[in-house]
């Protein structure tokens, strides 16, 4: 990012002057490609097509903008869709050519949302907590206690524990609770009841003893833990399966001996170590 000059996301748009894979690689003959997320505030150059999220993107029917640079909003999952997309553009592209595709998902950005399937899929596991989720940084450097990320005063309760204030009746949770819930408000009716259906008994039965007072504030952090990481795993599960999609594909296409295969990722998140 030094070398490049896009150090964060309030920089101005990308460089598109300065030297990139993607320009070389066409000139030299190869059919190049950039699917999903893009987040550089800029106009995807040196790729024969293109169709990338604006800015982070949505889970939930996202938008993808076009060639043309109209925006255009697809039903479905931002994963599943993504795939979809990359595997669309592989059958379409000139077959003569070698090719470069760049299939970059939004997952497992935060807010951690799963794909609808995959809701239920850790109802009945229990996340073993990490030896350090209450870490107090007593023994630590003195920015640590600083930071912005703890499960405890951080992690939002509408945003990313799903508990919405629609939901909540006469209990007041204690902050975190600044973001809202702009993925479940993009659903359609019928996946919002989907939705419903999974966090809406846990949701409730959660308020309930919190309204009692029959939870301590280890017991509410150990609550948020294991929100956070069934959603994150859920999440996490359809970017494996966008992964075994597209290895199956090269296999099935004979094009694996002769295809490099980079997997990457920008989301390198604590999953609860100390508290994080």
């Amino acid at each position: 990012s030094h070398k490049n000059g896009f150090m964060r996301n309030t920089s101005r748009g990308f460089d598109q002057s300065q030297w990139t894979v993607s320009k070389t690689l066409q000139k030299a003959g190869y059919n190049t490609a950039v699917i999903g997320k893009w987040h550089l505030k800029s106009t995807p150059l040196g790729f024969d097509y293109f169709e990338v999220f604006p800015g982070q993107g949505s889970y939930y029917n996202p938008v993808f903008i076009q060639q043309d640079g109209s925006k255009k909003r697809f039903e479905g999952y931002a994963t599943d869709l993504t795939t979809e997309k990359a595997v669309n553009w592989l059958n379409s592209r000139d077959k003569s050519k070698p090719f470069f595709l760049m299939c970059q998902h939004k997952a497992p950005h935060r807010t951690f949302s799963p794909a609808l399937r995959h809701l239920d899929d850790f109802n009945d596991v229990e996340i073993p907590e990490p030896p350090t989720l209450f870490d107090d940084y007593a023994d630590r450097s003195a920015t640590l206690a600083k930071n912005e990320m703890e499960i405890d005063r951080w992690f939002d309760w509408a945003y990313d524990a799903k508990v919405r204030k629609d939901e909540r009746g006469e209990v007041t949770l204690p902050k975190p609770d600044r973001y809202g819930t702009p993925e479940y408000n993009r659903m359609t009716d019928a996946q919002k009841k989907v939705w419903d259906a999974h966090f809406g008994p846990q949701n409730k039965e959660f308020l309930h003893r919190f309204a009692a007072g029959g939870m301590y504030h280890k017991d509410v952090v150990r609550w948020k833990y294991q929100r956070y990481m069934k959603n994150y795993l859920g999440t996490v599960k359809a970017v494996d399966e966008s992964v075994s999609t597209l290895l199956n594909y090269l296999d099935k296409h004979d094009l694996a001996e002769n295809t490099i295969v980079i997997y990457s990722s920008d989301q390198g998140f604590f999953l609860g170590e100390h508290g994080w």
